[in-house]
This record gives C-alpha cells, structure tokens and sequence, in this order.
C-alpha cells in the first residue's frame, strides 16, 4: 500500500519537470519581448531562489543553457536604432542632393494613325516643369541631352519659373533648345503667376494659343495646345473643324485633369501630352505618387496610359516645385521620347 501511495506522487514531479521543459522556450520569448518593450529602469535579472541546499539556478535556465543578459538587449536596440537614423540620413542626401541631378530619358513607340510610312518615325522630344530657381540644377545639360536625341519637334508644357531670379538661366536654355527644332510651349499654372511670367519672347520662345500645322516629310500632323484653367475641349473641337478630319493632332497641356480627360471626350486627339504632377515629386515602391495635385489623384499622374482611342503621357518634369518638398525620390527628372509610327489598323 505504502508504494502504491507514493506512486501518484512521483509521477506529478516526473509531469513537472516535462511541463516546463515543454513550455520553457514559450517562456523565453515572452521574457525576451518584456526586455524589448521595457525601459532600462524597469529590466532586472531574476533574483535566484536558494532554499535548503536546492541549486541557485533559476528554473526557466535549464542545466547547460545561460540565461540571456537583458543588456545584450540593449546594445542590440541600441544598434539598430543607429542603422534606423543612418539610412534615414542616407536617404535626405540621395533626395536632396542626387536624384534632383539624376535626368531619365524615357523611350517610347506609339501608332498614330494617318501617318505615312515614308515620313516615320517621327521624333518628339518632350518636357514639362523646368521650375527655374537662381541656381543651377539640369538647365545647362538639357540642351545637349535634348539635341542627342535628334528629334524633329520639341514639346514643352509648362511651369517655368520659381523665382524671377532664374530668368537669365532660362533664357540661356532655351536660346540653346530652340535652334535644335521646332520647339512649341505652352504656359502652367506657375507661368500665369504675374511674377513668375517668362518674359514675352525671351530667347525666342512663344506660347501656342491655338494650333500649328507641321509638314514632316509628307505627314502633316497638327500641333494643338493653350493656357491651362482654359478649355481644351472647345479648342480642339474648333481646330478640327478647321483641318483635315483624318490629320492626326496631338494635344499639349499642362495638366493632366484637363477637360477633355475629365469629360472622357477624346475625339480629335490622337496624342496627349502634359506634365504638372512631378510623377508626385516623392513617390513609394509599388505603390506610386503620394501627392500629384490633380483631380484624378495618381490617375494618368506618371507616364503612359490610354483613354478611348487616346494616348497619353505624363512627364515627370524637369526641376522642384518652389515650395516644399524641395527633394526627389523614385521620381527623378525625365526627358521623353516618343518616335510616332503609322498605325496598322
């Protein structure tokens, strides 16, 4: 009976002994999330039990494993705290100081239907938002990186200046970009700041208020373009009616909530071509623009898209705005080039 008694006894310890074997990795990392969640002041090692001769080791430190010493902890917070803070830091100059510089050429293809094949493809090199401030940034290689190109038209759409202090370094670029080919602009919401207005004709430059006819090698195509905050919609409703129904005409404008995206009526443009958003200026990996400054939020905000039968594209720009933020990530300044080729059906 006296060993039958004892039996039950024996097999608790023997439970115990197995239960806190299972559990004690679980207990663990619970005491290793308190030591991570909890100031300096609050983290003190667990004072051992010594009572009649038992170990000092306490029972979630099993024979032959040390106890982790929560200051481990700390240093291991401590640096990665400091790597946090340098890629932080890292990340300002390459935004300030790197990708402001750093200009994208974009190629593209596009079929545009009523061209002749003998006269393609056609060359347009466009840009948008110089944003001119007193210093330096892209003015001075955006001529050559332009004429590199080769192109037959030059498309610029719009927001010059941020300061009236640039004006001089304008004049220079595009006394430089004009010569390379037809150079046609229209103005942005900045270029109707009274203060911020490119002078009239400086260096030759002129605003199209309205449309122009090219002949380029036998293709005749229609350039069409405005002020923006102005009807684009009545003017190419009333340019088409003054050219040749099959006479393929691109759209140049400074923003890409114009009202014939807004409206979804494309008739008569084959081509849209705009800028403003910055490509949102500051954008985050898949997922695009934070902020574009448009109706349409990230909606045709950055590069190319199509709406009915037309094509459009959204220039990233070329400079800041003259506000904050006065830096680029994954936005970097772009020069785009689309050669125009007949289209098969």
């Amino acid at each position: 009976m006296a060993r039958e008694a004892s039996q039950p006894t024996v097999s608790a310890a023997v439970m115990t002994s197995l239960m806190f074997t299972h559990f004690q990795p679980s207990v663990e990392r619970m005491t290793v999330s308190i030591v991570r969640h909890s100031s300096v002041a609050q983290v003190r090692p667990m004072s051992p039990r010594v009572s009649n001769g038992t170990s000092n080791r306490s029972p979630l430190a099993p024979v032959g494993q040390t106890k982790r010493n929560p200051a481990v902890w700390l240093v291991a917070a401590l640096l990665s705290s400091g790597a946090v803070v340098a890629l932080g830091l890292a990340l300002a100059v390459y935004a300030f100081f790197i990708e402001p510089y750093h200009l994208e050429v974009t190629h593209l293809k596009l079929p545009i239907r009523g061209l002749k094949a003998r006269s393609c493809p056609i060359r347009i090199v466009h840009f948008a938002d110089v944003h001119s401030d007193p210093t330096v940034r892209l003015e001075e290689e955006l001529p050559r990186r332009i004429a590199e190109q080769k192109p037959d038209i030059i498309l610029y759409t719009g927001d010059t200046l941020n300061s009236v202090d640039a004006v001089p370094i304008c004049r220079d670029m595009f006394a430089k970009i004009r010569p390379i080919a037809p150079l046609f602009c229209v103005k942005g919401d900045w270029d109707l700041e009274p203060d911020l207005a490119l002078p009239v004709g400086v260096a030759g430059v002129q605003f199209l208020n309205g449309y122009k006819v090219l002949n380029i090698r036998g293709s005749e195509l229609c350039i069409i373009g405005n002020d923006c905050f102005v009807s684009q919609r009545q003017l190419v409703d009333s340019t088409r009616k003054a050219i040749p129904a099959k006479m393929p005409a691109i759209l140049i404008t400074h923003q890409p909530d114009n009202d014939v995206v807004m409206s979804g009526k494309t008739a008569g443009v084959d081509l849209l071509l705009c800028g403003h958003t910055h490509g949102g200026q500051v954008a985050l990996p898949f997922f695009g623009p934070i902020v574009t400054h448009s109706r349409l939020g990230t909606l045709y905000a950055v590069g190319l898209n199509r709406l009915n039968d037309m094509w459009i594209y959204t220039n990233r720009g070329i400079g800041m705005e003259g506000r904050l933020p006065r830096v680029r990530f994954c936005a970097p300044p772009e020069l785009t080039v689309i050669d125009l080729v007949p289209a098969s059906n």
